[in-house]
């Protein structure tokens, strides 16, 4: 079998778009339905999940949504700019409140530990 073009396959904006929505709508669904079960918890942690995997930050979910919608009006580079300023003005506010929740309570430092993943995976690794 011989390739006849040497590029991968890559999705339109509007496929990735709706591959993307499909975590949060997946986890939104999992709560409505767990909750019905009367599953407070479980549904208490896929609500959670939707809202974190829908935020519009580069690595998740919701920056994919994001970058695609901006990709269509603004084009892919000045897409990237937007959604890495989107994620900064997304970010830091979850770090800052971290902070304060950790500093409050002396225990709880998983909203900052969040943030502070989220931070740390906009930068692309480098390869030596």
């Amino acid at each position: 079998m011989a390739i006849e073009n040497d590029r991968l396959w890559m999705p339109d904006c509007k496929t990735e778009a709706a591959v993307s929505a499909a975590g949060p709508t997946a986890n939104l669904f999992l709560c409505a339905l767990l909750a019905a079960l009367r599953l407070k918890t479980a549904s208490t942690i896929n609500f959670a999940l939707f809202l974190i995997n829908a935020l519009p930050v580069m690595t998740l979910d919701g920056g994919s949504i994001l970058f695609c919608v901006a990709s269509d009006r603004f084009g892919p580079v000045f897409a990237e700019r937007i959604c890495k300023a989107v994620s900064f003005a997304v970010i830091i506010p979850i770090i800052a409140a971290g902070a304060i929740i950790f500093e409050t309570t002396g225990k709880n430092f998983s909203l900052l530990a969040v943030g502070l993943f989220l931070l740390f995976s906009l930068f692309p690794k480098r390869r030596a």
